[in-house]
């Protein structure tokens, strides 16, 4: 498999799981089969990617507060 195919491969079947709106799966397969891959800690691996925001960190099922729109 080519370099890094293996985290496309890992997103594609996360997102036909969870769908594209759970960034926080997404980023978990991700780091996930990074470090396995790499054979490092998931905290190494962790660092390589992105952290989220807290807004997309939220608990399942919390509403998120409404962003303002200006008039």
């Amino acid at each position: 498999m080519v370099p890094e195919a293996y985290l496309l491969e890992a997103l594609a079947s996360t997102v036909a799981r969870h769908g594209p709106t759970e960034p926080k799966a997404m980023r978990t397969a991700l780091v996930e089969t990074y470090a396995r891959s790499q054979r490092i800690s998931l905290r190494s691996a962790g660092s390589v990617f992105s952290k989220l925001p807290p807004s997309e960190v939220a608990l399942p099922g919390a509403v998120a507060p409404a962003s303002r729109s200006k008039p």
